[in-house]
């Protein structure tokens, strides 16, 4: 696939591409920007479309093997000085690879479930770092998907570097909160909704069961149709002054309680 060199700040290709950036640009093409050489690696290894490769090899931590493998998977690559790269840009520290990929189709039907399945519903969780710390957690915790809902941004720079391009690589899955409950309740999955208003320790709940758990923003918690759907509440008991917990450190709380219980193979604590 033949090189394109771009020289020049005011390029249109460049600006087009830069407009990926923003939520509206994403939204509008169906495409998203990916820097980071462990982001890349995980969407080529994911098998996404790769419609852009942007290359400045003036950079120290330049990956040439990498570079190779996007320009391959690539339908068009440019090759840039860094005084353009530094504009298309949109981290600190980095290493000159930038690719665009189309967003990928997904849907519950195509996702296979173990014997007993964790989920995380997110409802309203609009920091994209808090998400993808979210879904780094659920991975790592063995969960089999999260579900999203109230218009999150999947594909945002934040979403996909704080998930270390696990995003890519582990399903997550946008969709309405009706959709989301049919597809949990004909999976046989209990529902525990984490709230301050729940009276049960997460630790009493039997989280080594088919189970979702569900989550929503900092500000407004979960709505009311997610609780009044729930098979249980929870809270996690805090000490100290604090009033509450970052919505992705509640998350890692509670995923690794289902973990412990799990690996224990018995009852969760009284």
């Amino acid at each position: 696939m033949p090189v394109t060199d771009i020289t020049s700040r005011q390029n249109p290709r460049l600006k087009q591409t830069m407009r990926l950036h923003e939520r509206k640009g994403r939204a509008a093409t169906g495409q998203f920007i990916v820097e980071g050489r462990l982001e890349l690696a995980r969407a080529l290894e994911a098998g996404l479309a790769c419609d852009e490769c942007w290359q400045c090899p003036e950079y120290a931590g330049y990956d040439a093997a990498l570079s190779g493998q996007l320009a391959g998977a690539a339908t068009e690559t440019f090759r840039v000085p860094r005084a353009v790269f530094e504009k298309l840009s949109g981290r600190e520290g980095s290493d000159g690879l930038a690719a665009v990929f189309h967003a990928p189709a997904a849907n519950l039907e195509s996702l296979t479930l173990g014997p007993t399945p964790l989920i995380v519903v997110l409802e309203g969780v609009e920091k994209p770092g808090n998400l993808g710390a979210i879904i780094r957690s659920a991975e790592i915790a063995g969960a089999g998907a999260v579900i999203v809902s109230g218009g999150a941004d999947l594909y945002n720079p934040h979403v996909i570097r704080n998930s270390r391009g696990l995003v890519f690589t582990f399903p997550v899955l946008a969709m309405e909160p009706a959709d989301a409950l049919a597809w949990l309740r004909g999976h046989d999955i209990q529902l525990y909704a984490t709230t301050p208003a729940a009276t049960l320790p997460h630790w009493s709940a039997d989280l080594a069961a088919p189970c979702a758990l569900l989550m929503g923003s900092e500000a407004d918690g979960l709505s009311e149709f997610w609780l009044k759907q729930a098979d249980a509440c929870i809270q996690i008991p805090l000490q100290g002054h604090g009033d509450s917990l970052n919505v992705s450190v509640s998350a890692a709380v509670v995923l690794f309680e289902a973990v412990r219980q799990r690996q224990a193979g018995r009852s969760p604590a009284p």
